[in-house]
This record gives C-alpha cells, sequence and structure tokens, in this order.
C-alpha cells in the first residue's frame, strides 16, 4: 500500500477527469479505529466525497477507509474537509481504478448526461486491431460509433476510441447492434468535436 500512497501523493489532481458518479449511498468509514456511518456521493474511479453521520476528527491527510459495497474495502486519504463532508481520494493503481469504474458502471449508478450529434471519423482499437469508424454522437460518458461491417466482438469488450486531436479514451463496448457500437467510457471526455 505504501507504493501506491507514494504514487498517489505524485499525482496530484491528475484523477479529476475522471467519470465522475452522483450518488446517495449509505455506507461505513473506519477513520483511525473508529466506525462511522457514512453517505457517498460524487463518486469516481479515483475518488469520493463522503458525509460523516456522525462526529469524526478528521483532517487532510488522514487515512480514511471505506466499504464500497459488494466491491470490498477500499483505501482512501481526505484531501479536503468541510465540516462533515470529506473529500477523498482512493489509494489505486491505474488498473485498480479501471477494475473499480468497471464495477460501478456494472451497478448502472451513472447517469445520462447529453450526447452531442456529430459524424466524425475516428479509429476503435479493440484486441490490438485498429477499425475505422464514424461517430455517430458523444457524450462525456459514452458515445454511439458505426463500424464498416458487422464487428466480431461483442459487449463488454474493451476498446480505446480515437478521434483526431484528442488522447485516446479507454471505453467498455455496452451495446451492439448490427455495426453500430454503443461505448461508455472509463474517464470522462472533455473534449469539443
Amino acid at each position: 500500500m505504501s507504493d501506491s500512497f507514494e504514487n498517489w501523493k505524485e499525482g496530484g489532481d491528475a484523477g479529476r477527469r475522471q467519470r465522475r458518479w452522483q450518488t446517495d449511498i449509505e455506507t461505513v468509514a473506519v477513520v483511525g479505529i473508529r466506525s462511522v456511518d457514512c453517505a457517498i456521493h460524487d463518486l469516481s474511479p479515483s475518488g469520493a466525497q463522503i458525509e460523516l453521520l456522525s462526529e469524526a476528527n478528521v483532517r487532510v491527510g488522514d487515512r480514511v477507509r471505506i466499504e464500497m459495497f459488494e466491491y470490498g474495502w477500499l483505501d482512501t486519504v481526505a484531501r479536503n474537509v468541510e465540516g462533515n463532508r470529506i473529500g477523498v481520494q482512493f489509494i489505486l493503481d491505474e488498473q485498480d481504478m479501471v477494475e473499480l469504474a468497471r464495477f460501478m458502471v456494472s451497478l448502472r449508478i451513472s447517469r445520462k448526461p447529453p450526447r452531442q450529434e456529430v459524424s466524425r471519423p475516428a479509429e476503435l482499437r479493440v484486441a490490438g486491431n485498429m477499425l475505422v469508424c464514424t461517430v455517430e454522437n458523444i457524450s462525456p460518458t459514452g458515445a454511439s460509433v458505426v463500424l464498416p461491417g458487422v464487428p466480431e466482438f461483442g459487449e463488454g469488450e474493451n476498446v480505446d476510441l480515437a478521434l483526431p486531436g484528442h488522447p485516446s479514451i479507454a471505453a467498455i463496448v455496452k451495446r451492439v447492434d448490427g455495426s453500430t457500437c454503443g461505448l461508455m467510457f472509463l474517464v470522462q471526455f472533455d473534449g469539443e468535436l
């Protein structure tokens, strides 16, 4: 855990571009040796905002363990403390963040932001292969892409969407309908097309 903590300290706010979910999940946090009821609000693969439902003396830099429903316990560090609301950053490496994002996506707790209708060429990287595609619509959390033919992959496939002028976006295929694929991004897309 100490290696992950050192990496977190050097990482700064790099995780703020992660996809975020608005939630109201009641759970338990451990502060020091004390167990405290809490509610998880703004949630991402790299951190969360929690609300302590009883008194606990938490300072910036304190370690806080949070029980994340069926996922298990997550070690975190308090980044921001305002009364009983605490912004925490998970002490996870990049692979663990992706795993947590997949878990959160499977819970279907995501909100659906409006999609921007576009018709832009792009590339879809699937299992080492590059496929030419057209992005039909896009939002900060996903996109619909059309391939030249019916894909040889299905729902649940890990892919990367490469848009000209933007960094590659890690995604999961959530829907395949003929040659059209619905993608759910694992990181938030904040660009303009």
